[in-house]
């Protein structure tokens, strides 16, 4: 009598725990899902810088666009390889693993989201010009700090040494 207790005992087990990995995969899709949508936000950022580059003329501008694309082709990298470590956790009911992949996830957003700011925040010379003068505001500074006491000091009222001075 005590076996067949047993054997219910033993399919109650292996029923609850297949229930229970069932329900984490379900429950990980969703991570699944975040990875897929940061490498897609990546992707469509990378497609708009490159379009801004195409028709961008200006040296800053484009110095700035690529710095910024150069930026998110990293970042594509970090998240495609996210996705695969987390579909890979989550495929092996990897729990540590899992929760460690999704902790990458929200700062790598954050970086993401900064560099195609910054990318559409790009401004080159053509960009702060009414067409005869360029226009720039520099602050900040103390004003009452007497300046570099050494300005201007070296030869001949020049503060470039000999060997930097072409004309000397």
């Amino acid at each position: 009598m005590t076996q067949p207790r047993t054997g219910r005992t033993l399919r109650a087990t292996l029923l609850a725990l297949t229930l229970a990995f069932a329900g984490l995969g379900t429950a990980h899709a969703a991570d699944e899902n975040k990875a897929d949508a940061l490498v897609t936000q990546i992707q469509g950022g990378i497609s708009s810088v490159q379009g801004m580059i195409a028709v961008a003329s200006d040296a800053t501008k484009l110095n700035c666009l690529n710095t910024e694309e150069a930026n998110l082709q990293g970042f594509l990298a970090d998240a495609q390889g996210i996705q695969t470590q987390l579909a890979a956790a989550i495929a092996g009911n990897n729990q540590d693993q899992v929760e460690a992949q999704e902790q990458k996830i929200v700062p790598l957003q954050t970086n993401v989201d900064s560099a195609i700011s910054r990318a559409t925040g790009c401004k080159g010379a053509t960009d702060l010009t009414d067409g005869n003068t360029m226009s720039v505001t520099v602050t900040g500074g103390n004003k009452d700090d007497g300046g570099d006491q050494g300005f201007g000091t070296g030869p001949q009222g020049s503060t470039r040494t000999l060997e930097a001075s072409p004309r000397l």
